[in-house]
């Protein structure tokens, strides 16, 4: 494939059942590459397994969001406590192909869910139904156009934050107004807010 550098990649793959022999080709092509599990495909195989309902479906989401082992651990025990079976068939699944504490550090990433291929696939659907040469040029077409909209959306960016991580910081440090902080040791506080 010409790829020299594959450490820094990370493969999300949305259906475990159906693909092992595509997870382990991906294993052979990219050996240091970390492995994923889309987490909304996970629950839905979760869930096919025949543990349905919101509150293990949240807990299952609660535990893929851990960002710590021991988070991890106590909301793992929590899935126990809510169904043996559940907490069993998760414990089957390797948590660092979809428990964010276990996700490598080098990439730079901790995206959960399979998305950006989904809306891309979305993108490109009315170029998938035409033939291939007539395919590739709408979506050389629509990449292109795109990419030049992003690019004038970002030229008047300033900074090291983008726009859209700027705002939310901006609304935090709002709600940071009314929060005061309690030395509770060193290097160590606890947050509460104030009384409106």
């Amino acid at each position: 494939m010409g790829i020299d550098n594959i450490y820094p990649w990370t493969i999300i793959t949305d259906k475990q059942k159906e693909q092992k022999d595509l997870i382990l080709a991906v294993e052979q092509i990219f050996p240091d590459s970390e492995h994923r599990f889309c987490v909304r495909h996970l629950w839905a195989n979760f869930r096919d397994a025949g543990f349905k309902g919101d509150i293990l479906k949240n807990q299952l989401w609660t535990c893929a969001r851990s960002s710590t082992v021991l988070m991890w651990n106590h909301n793992m025990d929590l899935m126990k406590g809510l169904d043996q079976k559940a907490f069993e068939w998760l414990e089957k699944m390797p948590p660092k192909t979809w428990v964010r504490a276990f996700f490598a550090e080098f990439p730079k990433c901790d995206l959960l869910l399979n998305n950006n291929c989904e809306v891309f696939n979305k993108y490109i659907l009315e170029a998938r139904e035409m033939p291939i040469l007539s395919m590739l040029q709408r979506v050389k077409q629509q990449l292109m156009t795109r990419y030049f909209s992003k690019q004038k959306e970002y030229e008047g960016f300033v900074g090291t934050i983008c726009p859209k991580i700027r705002k939310k910081v901006a609304k935090n440090a709002e709600f940071a107004n009314v929060c005061y902080a309690l030395l509770a040791g060193q290097g160590i506080f606890q947050v509460h807010e104030r009384d409106k």
